[in-house]
């Protein structure tokens, strides 16, 4: 049986250092996301939940789970590619 995938609050501080490591502008990762920087920037400062499909894309582009994108897991964020 698999883990629910829980998205709370927590996903935009993971999203913003996940973005960081990945070295992109909030402008950057949404257009490789398909969201507007004014998104990413709601997503960050933890005023919008992100989407599931959001999450995944992201954690494609970094390497990652939806585990550890949910914070259920914790990031070696210097593996970070």
């Amino acid at each position: 049986m698999s883990k629910e995938i829980i998205i709370d609050n927590r996903c935009g501080g993971i999203v913003k250092q996940v973005r960081l490591q990945l070295n992109c502008t909030q402008e950057e990762l949404g257009k490789k996301i398909g969201v507007d920087q004014p998104t990413m920037c709601r997503i960050e400062r933890r005023q919008q939940m992100p989407t599931e499909p959001m999450l995944q894309k992201i954690a494609n582009l970094a390497g990652l789970n939806m585990n550890q994108m949910t914070g259920q897991e914790p990031i070696n964020y210097a593996a970070i590619w």
